[in-house]
């Protein structure tokens, strides 16, 4: 006899070598496949084991599924493979049939890859897809419609499991079904390979990142990194391969390019020539180490040494490239760089709190040389614990990093990265990620925000930027690339203030990566209209104003959460008034200032008593409020906080409490010193203990579980929990039909309407206690509830389900199940059964609900939300959604075994408002910085000190903040008023564009260089070097309006206006301080044509956004008649109005100013003159200059008029006389005697020259100088 197994395995050999052999068939109707098996094996499946057996699994692992699992065929989820000449066979029978969307490529080996299809009907007996349209409907003999095709046979059903005689075409999918688009399974492979499958929809974001993953001709691997060939024509990548093998060179993505200014194609030698250019710097991707949990690490070793030279034993740099460090030896030297003491520095001091381990056992010897151990009281309990949290923290860090298989990504190490150390970047380095998500078909990028949100500076344009690109799990660095001659240049840092920095990439940090990290990146308030709570400072910036105010900073004061949460600061002055000023919890930085140390919060010295902490935050308030609306450094005092009667502390308008060194009572503060109370027993432990300890403290340096009142909260939830199994217990025997007597006799006591309340109450509670009887006894003690972990209705259960139920449920004698309670109430300490009973008692005589629930089997009562008893691992979702795109959708959660804890910092709020953080390519980027709104003030008075002489005493300015789209809002503003339409941005720009346009044929040179002198010398600069377009520029994102421009849109929509402005306007060839926008004394019906809008105007500088002003009236009026000015005001505008210009005219005649260099002088030709020195000063009165220039000025006339010019002889008489005529001009010297003064000369420029005591310069005008 033949074995079993034996039989069924050469079976399926046969049936492999028979899908062989028609696999790879060329011509027709070579092979009898009547009786072939379609599944186990499955065909399609022995297909691809044939032609890339490492894809499939044949077996389930532990893991992995196999193959047949994870693509089903009893699904119609596997594809057909095909070879290269097998596809081209297909298309060229039936053209057009397969689109790109219809065949994927993909191979184990990249030189060996094959395609794969999902047609609707595919032929077995030809191996070739099969178009619907050459089917035809037939009735077969069973009756039943059927499809025949005329060479390959008629449909099998899905029931046939093997191939009938005659039935040779295999259906994927029927009319009704959805088409099947063939896609990748990843993940699903031991070895990482991608697994083919078809599957409804190719366009979902599951979908397109499969493909994107699994299309590239790496082999995402950590485990296995095959070598790729590198072919000569092909040396630098497509921006499509990533990641790119280690050493190897790619074009940017297309989002990237676009965000950089990059235009790779300008690279390029041709269009078929890939390689880059000779003398032409362009933007790479450069390969690093693949890893896909630790791909951060290796870009930031190739930053270090791709391209150094090494060092050889006498530090001298040597010809030999430095070699750039594994992954595991770029991780060892993070460790090196590490000390406990700037540890507890970045990340704003929240790595501590992330990596505190409290099962580690530390261990304190090996950190007593830190300047952190210095600092720590040794018999101070609080700080030993904080020393020893932050020891744990530290060396759990090292664990994670030491990590071969932890996910270490920008996460953690972003501070460590950027921040300076001798042994990763001695300068330190602003870090730029930019993100590309693919979650949609749109070319969207991110950029990643430094994980330490409250960094003091995001970016600083003194240090060097690096740039890193991230997809998936994988980083790539971006570097400058130039061939000049065969000799290679690598700049892999970007300097802002570099001279060789291209135009475009400083235009991207200072528009696009200053605005966004300094707004999108900054926390924000989660609830700014209910919390009314002033934001406090950071501590540099804090530093910084106490430093402009001469408050000098003695001392940082640091939590027991490595956060700086003030300075102790003293005032300036006779008195020297200390006191402790908060701030935002900051991380301590070394580098804010020289020769400040840090203390504890629990040094006694920080705290003042009550009246000198009033004062002290008063007077600083007050002096950093001076002539401002709001104070600099907000720390007014709010609320003076009581505990247990005594004042213990202030609470500042920031919301943070400042501790008194003693208490005082309410009753001793003197009212002058009185604010308002709070009463709160939060802020200090025990108030009568020396010195007062705040709850801060012990909250953050003890791990003691509060077990008193964890106790309370299960009490409270068992008694309630132990009440209501009481009333089901009830429930169940009232519809117990042996007990139907006694819910008859509690029905007919609960509808009884004439009784006494008291009387009712008992006739139920007897019935009650008859209706129970044993089945619930009241005889737990007071440590029974610690027993009891789950509760649940002991009546209903049988003998077996009882016995486990310990403790709650105990077996009876007849083998029911009875409930036991505890005997006394776990919150009053009574009794519990009266209390049980008589609350029964009365929720059925007063309560209709509860009546119904007793009564009724069928009614369900519910007091509140129901809360399912979930599980960590649990979740509820309806069934409808559990398909196979839900899935697909899902991204697996990174779970860092090492974080044990969140921090306050990071904690994203519950209930938060909205903020957007997408900036599309039709908003400006600039419009974060005002959300959504221009913030708009009004100041009550004039602030300019010329134009506030012409106008009413009353009148007023209202302000546009200097904001990008503030410049919009003010113009479509007054547009608005014209013409009662409000205007979009975008409509501005096109109206813009259009007027430059009547102008730019014949002035365009004279318009750029307008427009940067106006301040737009960047992307006028891109302009001028035709980078851009003109209209590139109107229509760019960081373009913002300058008085040109509103010029021409007031032109055209007619709108009476005067710009005026504290200095002299370019407009006017800097001769006056204003000049008329649009004059309307042409139209001689128009009423108003005295009646103009004033916009005032700032000076302007390069790359400043101006602040444009609207002088308004009393009663807020805009248009302003001239009448209302002063007399010599309008006189003034009266004339400029007959002079006015046109916008034309104005360019007809503009000249570019010269720019001014400083030039040597050569010395010109003086002449001293010998004065009595002491004749001098007799004549010189001791007044009081109230002009420091006139104190320090000396004036000669210098007119070159034919009379003056006699006099110029250069012979000692002439100068004898010139000097006793301006003897009288010498009695204005205030003080002679300083060896420098100023000399002004009517008509020339001013200067400066030594001038002895006893001498006087005079001017010789017959030198040219």
């Amino acid at each position: 006899d033949v074995d079993e197994d034996e039989e069924d395995e050469k079976s399926e050999m046969s049936q492999k070598d028979k899908a062989s052999q028609i696999s790879e068939q060329e011509n027709n109707n070579l092979i009898d496949i009547d009786g072939m098996k379609l599944n186990k094996p499955y065909y399609f499946q022995t297909l691809i084991e044939d032609k890339d057996p490492i894809l499939i699994l044949k077996e389930d692992s532990k893991e992995f599924n196999a193959y047949s699992r994870t693509c089903s065929s009893d699904k119609r989820r596997q594809p057909v493979i095909l070879t290269d000449s097998q596809l081209e066979k297909i298309n060229k029978e039936h053209p057009g049939f397969l689109r790109d969307e219809d065949v994927i490529k993909y191979g184990s080996n990249p030189k060996n890859k094959f395609n794969y299809i999902c047609p609707r009907f595919w032929c077995l007996k030809n191996n070739t897809v099969i178009d619907p349209k050459d089917l035809k409907e037939v009735v077969g003999k069973n009756g039943e419609k059927e499809l025949v095709h005329p060479t390959c046979g008629k449909v099998l059903s899905r029931a046939d499991k093997k191939v009938k005689p005659g039935y040779y075409i295999y259906e994927f999918y029927d009319e009704k079904e959805n088409k099947r688009y063939p896609g990748f399974q990843t993940d699903k492979h031991p070895d990482g390979y991608c697994l083919p499958c078809c599957f409804d929809k190719y366009n979902t974001i599951g979908r397109i990142n499969a493909k994107k993953h699994c299309s590239d001709d790496i082999v995402k691997n950590t485990n296995t990194k095959e070598k790729e060939d590198v072919e000569e024509d092909e040396y630098v990548k497509g921006p499509d391969k990533f990641p790119l093998l280690s050493g190897r060179w790619g074009y940017l993505p297309l989002s990237i390019q676009s965000i950089l200014h990059e235009v790779n194609a300008d690279c390029q030698i041709s269009k078929t020539n890939t390689n880059i250019k000779q003398n032409h710097p362009c933007l790479l991707r450069h390969g690093v180490e693949i890893n896909n949990k630790q791909s951060f690490v290796a870009c930031i070793s190739d930053v270090l040494f791709f391209g150094k030279k090494m060092i050889d034993e006498n530090n001298k740099i040597t010809n030999k490239p430095s070699k750039i460090l594994s992954i595991k030896e770029m991780r060892m030297r993070i460790i090196k760089s590490l000390t406990i003491d700037n540890f507890i520095k970045y990340q704003n001091g929240n790595l501590v709190s992330n990596f505190f381990d409290s099962g580690k056992v530390v261990d304190f010897e090996k950190y007593t040389n830190s300047k952190l151990y210095s600092k720590i009281n040794k018999e101070n309990p609080e700080e030993n614990y904080y020393f020893k949290k932050v020891i744990s923290a530290f060396e759990n860090f090292i664990r994670f990093i030491s990590d071969d298989d932890a996910i270490i990504d920008h996460t953690y190490l972003w501070d460590i990265i950027s921040m300076p150390n001798k042994y990763l970047f001695p300068n330190g380095i602003n870090l730029i990620i930019f993100k590309i998500p693919n979650d949609d078909i749109t070319n969207n990028v991110q950029i990643l925000c430094p994980s330490n949100h409250y960094s003091s500076e995001f970016y600083e344009a003194r240090k060097p930027t690096i740039i890193l690109m991230k997809e998936d799990n994988y980083y790539e660095p971006i570097y400058s690339y130039t061939v000049d001659n065969k000799k290679l240049s690598i700049a892999k840092e970007f300097k802002e203030y570099d001279p060789h920095l291209s135009k475009t990439m400083r235009a991207v940090f200072k528009e696009i990566i200053k605005p966004l990290f300094n707004t999108i990146c900054r926390p924000l308030d989660s609830m700014p209209n209910i919390y009314k709570a002033k934001r406090p400072l950071m501590l540099d910036d804090l530093i910084q104003k106490l430093n402009r105010y001469e408050y000098n900073v003695l001392k940082l004061v640091m939590n027991f959460n490595n956060k700086v949460i003030g300075v102790l600061s003293e005032e300036p002055g006779e008195i020297e008034r200390r006191g402790f000023i908060p701030c935002y919890p900051t991380a301590l930085n070394d580098q804010l200032k020289d020769g400040i140390d840090y203390v504890f919060m629990t040094d006694l010295s920080l705290w003042n008593n009550y009246t000198n902490t009033i004062i002290f935050l008063r007077k600083l308030n007050k002096r950093s409020k001076k002539r401002k609306e709001m104070s600099d450094i907000p720390c007014n005092p709010a609320f003076k906080i009581i505990e247990d009667e005594l004042v213990v502390g202030i609470l500042t308008e920031t919301n943070q409490f400042i501790q008194l060194s003693e208490p005082i009572a309410e009753v001793d503060i003197d009212s002058e010193y009185n604010i308002p109370s709070i009463k709160n027993d939060n802020y200090i432990i025990n108030t009568k203990s020396k010195p007062m300890i705040p709850i801060d403290v012990k909250s953050t340096t003890s791990d003691d579980v509060d077990t008193e009142r964890v106790d309370y909260i299960k009490k409270i939830k068992l008694e309630t929990s132990f009440y209501n199994i009481f009333r089901n217990t009830i429930r169940v025997l009232l519809n117990d039909y042996d007990n139907i007597k006694i819910r008859e006799q509690i029905e007919k006591e609960m509808k009884k309407e004439y009784i006494i309340y008291s009387e009712n109450i008992e006739n139920i509670k007897r019935l009650l206690f008859e209706l129970v009887n044993d089945k619930i006894q009241f005889i737990g003690d007071s440590n029974y509830y610690k027993l009891i972990q789950e509760v649940s209705t002991c009546v209903v259960k049988d003998k077996d389900q009882c016995s486990k139920a310990v403790n709650l449920c105990a077996v009876t004698e007849n083998n029911g199940c009875k409930l036991i309670l505890p005997e006394k109430n776990l919150i009053t300490n009574k009794l519990n059964k009266p209390i049980y009973f008589g609350r029964m008692a009365d929720e059925l005589i007063r309560y209709n609900r509860i009546r119904s629930f007793m009564i009724e089997p069928q009614i369900y009562l519910s007091f509140g939300n129901v809360e399912y008893n979930l599980r960590e691992n649990e979740i509820i979702m309806i069934q409808s959604l559990l398909t196979q795109d839900y899935f697909e959708s899902l991204n697996p959660a990174v779970i860092n075994k090492y974080v044990k804890y969140n921090t306050y910092d990071q904690a994203i709020p519950i209930i938060t408002q909205t903020y957007e953080n997408k900036v599309s390519s039709q908003k400006k980027i600039n419009e974060l910085e005002e959300e959504v709104m221009c913030k708009k003030t009004t100041k009550d008075e004039i602030t300019s000190s010329i134009w506030k002489k012409c106008f009413p005493k009353n009148y007023k300015e209202l302000v546009y903040s200097n904001s990008y789209y503030c410049t919009y809002t003010f113009i479509i503003d007054l547009i608005e008023k014209t013409i009662n339409k409000r205007k979009t941005i975008n409509e501005v720009k096109n109206e813009l564009y259009d007027e430059y346009k009547k102008y730019l044929t014949e002035y365009k040179d004279k318009i750029i260089d307008i427009l940067i002198i106006e301040g737009k010398k960047t992307i006028g600069d891109q302009v001028k070097a035709e980078k851009i377009t003109f209209s590139s520029m109107i229509y760019s994102e960081n373009y913002f309006l300058t008085p040109l421009d509103l010029w021409l849109l007031i032109e055209k929509y007619n709108i009476p206006s005067i710009f005026i402005c504290q200095k002299t306007i370019l407009q006017t060839d800097y001769k006056n301080n204003f000049f008329i926008g649009y004059n309307n004394n042409n139209n001689n019906n128009n009423n108003n044509n005295n009646k103009f809008t004033f916009i005032g105007i700032p000076a302007l500088r390069a790359e400043t956004i101006p602040i444009y002003k609207v002088i308004e009236s009393d009663k807020n009026e805009s248009i302003i008649s001239i009448d209302k000015l002063a007399k010599d005001c309008q006189d003034k505008i009266e004339e400029a109005l007959r002079n006015s210009t046109t916008i034309k005219g104005y360019l007809e005649g503009f000249t570019k100013p010269a720019i001014t260099k400083y030039i040597k002088k050569k010395q010109p030709v003086k002449l001293l003159l010998e004065v009595d020195s002491d004749s001098v000063e007799e004549d010189i009165k001791p007044k009081k200059s109230k002009s420091l220039l006139m104190q320090n000025t000396v004036t000669f006339n210098n007119n070159n008029d034919n009379n003056n010019n006699d006099n110029n002889n250069n012979n000692d008489n002439d100068n004898q006389n010139l000097a006793e005529e301006k003897n009288e001009e010498t009695k204005n010297i205030k003080r002679i005697k300083k060896s420098k003064k100023q000399v002004v000369l009517k008509g020339n420029k001013t200067a400066k020259k030594n001038i002895p005591k006893n001498k006087l310069l005079i001017l010789d005008n017959s030198s040219e100088k």
